[in-house]
């Protein structure tokens, strides 16, 4: 039997396509107004404008290049996503806490896997270069930008699943101006000690105004019990991933507490349109990296049961493999 080996995909073990400009695509309103299917987000001007993202589209001979690295990677021997990739995690966010708590800068916070260079991304069925290092982050930052004005500031209460170094956590804070309880929720303990230096260093920060607290708790296990109060928010940004088909136990509490409204920036196996070749790659990567998959389906079959209200679809941006930023945004009906 093989022996499997834990692949980060920065591994010197798969090398990257390294392309270069130039950039001759800009990241502007009418691009995001596409991208979020939303014409009324004027609001987004000045944070579009202070990101400067630029990008292109690859040609002919670069696209075919990046179906075969995903190929190569594909015939790659690795662990799948789950319960065994937990010490990876455990030592990523310890190494943004001990970044944090020497430096304490917003970046510190930043996974790594933002600041690998410049980055491919897919986005619909074709995929781009992106023309700043930490694009995604970038561009991370005038989505939230964008869920705060429409979504976020109304509510009092944040919980963040799958919180990992806190860093959607720390943009909010600097981004909503009423008092706001964050509660971050992560299987990793770094996770905890990042949020309870936020609390602690929060009037140096400029959070006064906001608490924050963290939970430890397993997401392949039972849920330990907390409170929600009401006007909540359940939130997760990639925070499913690791799940595969194993998110009863988070569903489960999520639906049963008191959360207002539920938004989610994660995969959505079954969007993927298999008779375009980027798209079926796309969905055989997240197969075999045991993605998320079947937790969109259970939100369909909900809605059909008049249990919920989906309010809100749309495929954003992804990285180098995936679509694996896709909006979803529904409430409970009563």
């Amino acid at each position: 039997m093989i022996n499997k080996k834990i692949i980060p995909l920065h591994n010197k073990n798969f090398k990257f396509l390294k392309l270069k400009g130039p950039f001759n695509k800009k990241v502007d309103l009418k691009f995001m107004q596409k991208v979020l299917r939303d014409k009324k987000i004027n609001f987004l001007k000045q944070e579009i404008q202070k990101q400067k993202l630029k990008y292109r589209f690859l040609n002919k001979e670069e696209r075919d290049q990046q179906i075969l690295k995903i190929i190569e990677f594909l015939n790659l021997d690795f662990y799948q996503a789950g319960p065994k990739r937990k010490k990876i995690w455990e030592i990523g966010w310890l190494e943004n806490y001990k970044k944090f708590l020497s430096k304490g800068r917003f970046i510190d916070l930043v996974p790594n896997y933002y600041k690998r260079g410049l980055q491919i991304n897919k986005l619909k069925n074709d995929y781009i270069l992106a023309g700043d290092k930490l694009f995604k982050h970038k561009f991370g930052l005038i989505l939230l930008k964008y869920l705060s004005n429409k979504y976020f500031k109304k509510y009092k209460n944040i919980f963040e699943f799958g919180c990992g170094p806190s860093n959607n956590i720390f943009a909010l804070a600097k981004m909503i101006k009423n008092n706001t309880n964050f509660t971050g929720i992560d299987w990793a303990l770094p996770s905890v000690k990042i949020l309870n230096l936020l609390e602690k260093r929060k009037k140096k920060l400029g959070f006064k105004r906001h608490s924050f607290k963290g939970k430890r708790i397993d997401f392949f296990k039972r849920f330990k019990d907390f409170q929600v109060p009401s006007d909540s928010v359940c939130f997760t940004h990639g925070g499913l991933e690791q799940l595969g088909n194993k998110h009863k136990n988070f569903f489960d509490f999520v639906y049963k507490k008191n959360f207002n409204l539920y938004i989610h920036i994660e995969t959505i196996n079954e969007s993927y349109n298999t008779k375009y070749l980027v798209d079926y790659l796309a969905k055989e990567y997240e197969k075999k990296r045991n993605y998320l998959r079947q937790f969109y389906s259970k939100l369909i079959k909900y809605q059909k049961e008049k249990k919920i209200k989906i309010l809100k679809t749309q495929k954003i941006i992804g990285g180098n493999f995936t679509d694996d930023w896709n909006l979803i945004v529904w409430k409970k009906l009563n």
